[in-house]
């Protein structure tokens, strides 16, 4: 919705923007205010300005905007608004964050530069007209860090990771596991892209610096290589009940789904027919509930 924010503020009638109950919870004045600059009307509720939001846009201006916290959203919103402001937008980041919006509105022809700014970055964008463009979306390095860190603590493992996105500021958890002892390498992939090769071996503690990962989606997956280096937590697969019975934390990799299926002339079966009269039972199905599972259709 923040990005969505920046493109509308560039058109010349009103937008109303709306979002599901968890969107709605998310305070939208760190976009409000720099749009607002720029001229657009932005209006949602409560002091920390909550959807839905009714956008007013068309003639902007540009500004140079510095930003109070590290935010590829904010940051794209203003450039994205930027395309059809008048005179230049600039952003300034003290941290560099995700570079999607950058690289892909450069290979669509926009006028914009990027440039270094101390641990951080200058982006400065004026009015362009977009040309379209066919381009192959890479894996996700945030998703892959999960996956990385699981090849490195569980033993006897090797994990490869293929087609993942290379560009900056996205796999700054590599060289964090590096210096922690893992076995990590960067294969050379498809241009854009590389495949991380990750094997188990002893990990050791290390200090992380803000300007390495500024994403935050990396954080619980290194978190849990720390554990394992400093011998508090251990790893493995397991069902999610499971690991509510024995008190274990569970990081879900993947929804669980179970289908009982038989031959249809065993349907009418007494063994058959008895089993599917107890998960009908209201108190069956309560503590099949209570155990985390739902039953969709008997």
């Amino acid at each position: 919705m923040r990005l969505l924010a920046g493109l509308v503020a560039g058109l010349e009638w009103e937008t109303e923007l709306v979002g599901d109950e968890s969107l709605s919870a998310r305070p939208m004045d760190r976009v409000a205010e720099p749009l607002g600059l720029m001229g657009a009307t932005v209006v949602g509720h409560g002091e920390r300005c909550l959807p839905p939001l009714r956008i007013g846009g068309g003639a902007l201006h540009g500004i140079d905007w510095t930003s109070r916290v590290a935010s590829a959203q904010v940051k794209s919103a203003i450039i994205l608004a930027g395309l059809s402001a008048s005179g230049t937008t600039v952003v300034r980041e003290a941290v560099t964050t995700r570079t999607h919006t950058e690289e892909m509105l450069a290979e669509a022809g926009a006028d914009i530069t990027v440039e270094p700014w101390g641990d951080g970055r200058i982006v400065t964008v004026r009015a362009s007209r977009l040309e379209p463009v066919d381009r192959t979306v890479p894996g996700d390095p945030s998703a892959s860090a999960f996956f990385v860190v699981a090849g490195c603590v569980v033993p006897g493992s090797t994990v490869d990771v293929a087609g993942v996105y290379s560009g900056p500021a996205r796999l700054g958890y590599v060289p964090v596991l590096q210096r922690m002892g893992a076995d990590v390498t960067l294969l050379p992939g498809v241009p854009g892209t590389v495949t991380i090769r990750a094997t188990a071996g002893p990990l050791h503690a290390t200090e992380v610096g803000a300007s390495e990962i500024p994403s935050l989606d990396e954080i619980p997956a290194l978190a849990v290589a720390a554990a394992v280096a400093q011998g508090r937590a251990d790893w493995g697969v397991a069902i999610e009940t499971v690991a509510r019975q024995y008190g274990l934390g569970f990081l879900p990799l993947q929804v669980e789904h179970y289908d009982f299926m038989i031959p249809k002339k065993r349907a009418e079966r007494p063994p058959v027919r008895r089993f599917v009269s107890l998960l009908a039972e209201p108190e069956v199905r309560e503590q099949l509930s209570q155990l985390g599972f739902e039953l969709k259709k008997i």
